[in-house]
């Protein structure tokens, strides 16, 4: 349930000369099946490679690692023993040491059940980072859903000090329908927790309710900023941007090539916390978004699309303003993109045999693709044979200074 989206479409840039330095940056990728994470530099060079301390005990390797938007915190679970509760471990990957290992202990109506960690959010200002867990209750009658909670974990003291049990209001929506509800966490800003609800198994729900958990006053309130789950928000300007639901649009259809978790969606929008609303920026017809990325410095945005006709996918980049920059299609490709200060990368499946390798039919390859002066480069940054789906891009660590302003957004009109 934890894998999002599965899409297809592969960059196709033709290389060019790029005289001007390219901006300092390193992409950290984890693979799952072995607990490494390796990270790269913007010419393929592998700067360092670690494993994740603590997990020796461990019956299985972490499928997920949450890192700190600054790269100083990483967070990941596991269990030494079955039907015992899970370990939290904080890890601090400049140092490679371990700061703490929390025991997730069994709350509220759970139980003996063994609360699992769905996601963490930081808010890394305050020091603090949100935990989103929850018991799943297969089998069991009638349905629980009053099975998760969002608890509050002080980064200095390991100590997990505020928690948000299921609130009745918010569990009873659920009742009858689903055997247990997941909490995914979606901001956390100034003391403040913004997340979703969706019952288990659904995925990408559009219709999935959202709420802001204020930590200090412990008030919950139902709240309308986005209506996605695949949400990418911009910290420095605290804007999101998400694939939504718009009427007079065009019509709500399923891509014609579907996605792992897609829903039906018809625009782009951002949450613009300068006027506290939402509005669409992007529509495109007969292409329907999967999901929006800030890219290239928070400068830009990718969007991957799927075509409502033919089984097709491609990536979009826009300007700010809705302009089409270029189209890029091809191969299938895994993973949403993550952002550079000069661009985009992301993970790809490319034909092996191109490559020379004949025993299988995919490669996985790490992809990058810098723009200079709206002059774009793409650079095969690492190619292995490993199983594509045990890989996910955790991190894009920069010292690049911010821009001081943004190209304005074009709202667009029905």
């Amino acid at each position: 349930m934890k894998r999002w989206i599965v899409l297809a479409a592969l960059l196709l840039i033709v290389p060019q000369a790029v005289a001007q330095v390219v901006p300092s940056w390193t992409v950290w990728l984890y693979d799952k099946s072995s607990g490494y994470v390796t990270e790269f530099d913007p010419q393929g060079t592998t700067v360092r490679t670690w494993k994740l301390p603590g997990i020796e005990p461990f019956q299985l390797i972490p499928d997920d690692v949450f890192v700190s938007p600054s790269g100083a915190w990483m967070i990941y679970t596991g269990q030494s023993i079955a039907e015992t509760p899970y370990t939290l471990v904080v890890h601090e990957p400049e140092t490679g040491s371990i700061r703490h290992q929390v025991t997730l202990e069994p709350f509220g109506e759970l139980g003996n059940d063994k609360p699992e960690l769905f996601n963490a959010i930081y808010d890394e200002a305050r020091g603090q980072v949100a935990l989103g867990y929850f018991a799943a209750f297969y089998g069991a009658e009638p349905a629980n859903t009053a099975n998760w909670e969002i608890g509050i974990l002080d980064l200095e003291s390991g100590h997990i000090n505020t928690a948000l049990p299921a609130p009745p209001q918010i569990a009873q929506s659920f009742t009858g329908q689903h055997l247990f509800s997941v909490p995914v966490l979606q901001r956390f800003v100034d003391g403040v927790v913004e997340f979703a609800i969706i019952a288990g198994g659904t995925e990408n729900d559009p219709d999935a309710p959202t709420y802001a958990w204020d930590i200090r006053s412990d008030d919950v309130q139902p709240i309308d900023h986005y209506t996605s789950l695949a949400i990418d928000l911009w910290p420095p300007t605290g804007e999101i941007i998400f694939p939504a639901q718009r009427e007079g649009f065009g019509e709500l259809q399923q891509c014609a090539a579907p996605g792992i978790g897609h829903m039906p969606f018809n625009v782009v929008e951002v949450y613009d916390p300068a006027i506290g609303n939402s509005f669409p920026v992007i529509a495109q017809g007969d292409y329907a978004p999967r999901w929006a990325a800030f890219v290239q410095n928070g400068q830009r945005i990718l969007v991957a699309e799927c075509s409502l006709i033919e089984a097709h996918d491609r990536l979009t980049l826009y300007e700010r303003d809705g302009t089409v920059v270029s189209h890029y299609e091809g191969q299938p490709f895994i993973s949403k993109a993550l952002g550079t200060p000069d661009g985009f990368v992301y993970l790809s499946l490319i034909d092996a045999t191109l490559y020379g390798v004949h025993n299988q039919i995919l490669l996985s390859a790490l992809m990058s693709v810098g723009f200079v002066n709206d002059d774009a480069a793409q650079t095969l940054l690492w190619l292995d044979e490993r199983d594509p789906f045990s890989l996910s891009l955790v991190h894009v660590q920069s010292n690049v200074t911010l821009p001081g302003s943004y190209r304005e957004w074009q709202q667009l009109s029905r």
